[in-house]
């Protein structure tokens, strides 16, 4: 992990007691963490081929103000391709920032749009089974998503 994303992380945990909590902005008085798992699996060609991948998204952000939030994010990525001849597996990381803007502020719940930026350490082409090595390669990420509060503490996330 590159030192400016260890930086921001510790400012990102560090700020409720920094300067922008002083204002009268409502900075960092929400602190979200999350945690998410996705898989999928892609038939191939032929029935003995397959082709899985795990994904773990772990992701941590705070409010700027009432609208924006602010966080990084890491994702594991494992990948699985099985043929009749031989079953490949590789572990990708990316690690990156993120900007959502939530459409009802004055509630608990959140209806978002995100904006990310990743850099990851493999860039793969793994459907022809072929792994290429490259460091920092940046990906951008756009997304949307509603958290539906379940306790004070507790909420769905579906994006």
């Amino acid at each position: 992990m590159s030192s400016s994303i260890r930086l921001l992380l510790l400012f990102l945990l560090l700020n409720p007691v920094g300067l922008w909590s002083q204002s009268n902005y409502g900075v960092a008085d929400r602190l979200i963490i999350g945690t998410s798992l996705t898989y999928y699996r892609e038939p191939g060609v032929f029935f003995t081929e397959s082709q899985q991948t795990f994904i773990w998204d772990k992701n941590i952000a705070m409010n700027l103000n009432r609208r924006l939030y602010l966080g990084l994010s890491h994702k594991s990525i494992y990948y699985r391709s099985v043929d009749s001849y031989r079953e490949d597996r590789y572990r990708f990381y990316m690690t990156g920032a993120l900007l959502q803007f939530d459409f009802l502020p004055q509630k608990k719940n959140r209806l978002f749009f995100e904006l990310s930026i990743n850099i990851g350490d493999v860039l793969c082409d793994c459907r022809i089974g072929f792994k290429r090595e490259r460091p920092q390669v940046v990906y951008l990420g756009i997304g949307a998503g509603y958290d539906f509060p379940i306790t004070d503490f507790l909420s769905l996330d579906l994006a």
